[in-house]
């Protein structure tokens, strides 16, 4: 099986926001407090923090993207079936955010991590000393909030560098959830981006020749399954599937 070069899965938060719930010294308590405060206004705005599943013509790539800063690694092989993290915390002692990605590979069981650090002071202003030892203030939380979840994926037009692919990059999502930590809370409109006369058009295979049994949408032409058991001792089951695009 050849990969489609350029193909890239994303799965990131949209529109980060740094919140403050604050307490004052006359028992006045403010959840998302809306003001400026130790050299900043809140909430502050993030941007978009996703991480990047790119096929290349020899490789394949993981890419840690915190609003346009990228940082990325070539994997050492190509991985069809893998859990792939994202986690946000904040780590108030170097005033900043910490992101980490990692795509574990459930066939061969290697994978590769990337890791980045949003500091709040350089890009956004904030004193957190200034903040945390204000004598006005006898409470301070910040928080971490998405405003929504993304699960996307693009495929080059046809044709690629001058050739032409048979088949589309499909990426099947099994399982998909969400943990929440204590500087974190997460609001839920999910965003997924699939446009499938787009897709339709890549496909150079006539239609008609595509699937045995014509179904609009996806439609598998082959599959096979396995049951493999992690180090932890959990057991997974594996399922792999080539499809291609039909109409719709």
């Amino acid at each position: 099986m050849t990969s489609i070069p350029d193909t890239n899965f994303t799965l990131g938060f949209n529109n980060v926001n740094v919140e403050l719930n604050i307490c004052f010294i006359n028992n006045t308590c403010v959840n998302d407090y809306t003001g400026s405060i130790a050299g900043v206004s809140f909430p502050i705005s993030i941007g978009n923090i996703n991480v990047i599943e790119t096929y290349g013509n020899t490789h394949e790539y993981l890419s840690l993207n915190i609003n346009n800063n990228i940082n990325y690694t070539q994997l050492p092989s190509y991985y069809y079936v893998y859990l792939l993290t994202l986690s946000l915390s904040l780590d108030p002692t170097r005033c900043g955010i910490d992101v980490n990605a990692s795509i574990y590979d459930l066939v061969t069981m290697g994978g590769a991590s990337l890791s980045y650090f949003y500091n709040l002071t350089s890009n956004n202003g904030l004193n957190c000393t200034q903040l945390m030892t204000n004598p006005n203030i006898t409470s301070v939380s910040l928080v971490i909030v998405p405003s929504s979840l993304l699960i996307q994926q693009s495929t080059p037009q046809n044709p690629n560098n001058g050739v032409y692919y048979v088949y589309n990059a499909t990426t099947i999502v099994y399982d998909l959830w969400v943990t929440q930590t204590p500087t974190t809370s997460y609001y839920m409109p999910i965003t997924t981006s699939y446009n499938f006369e787009l897709l339709n058009k890549y496909n150079v295979v006539p239609q008609q020749y595509r699937e045995r049994f014509f179904l609009s949408g996806f439609a598998p032409t082959a599959s096979a399954y396995a049951i493999i058991q992690l180090p932890n001792g959990t057991y997974y089951l594996v399922y792999l599937g080539l499809m291609s695009v039909a109409g719709g």
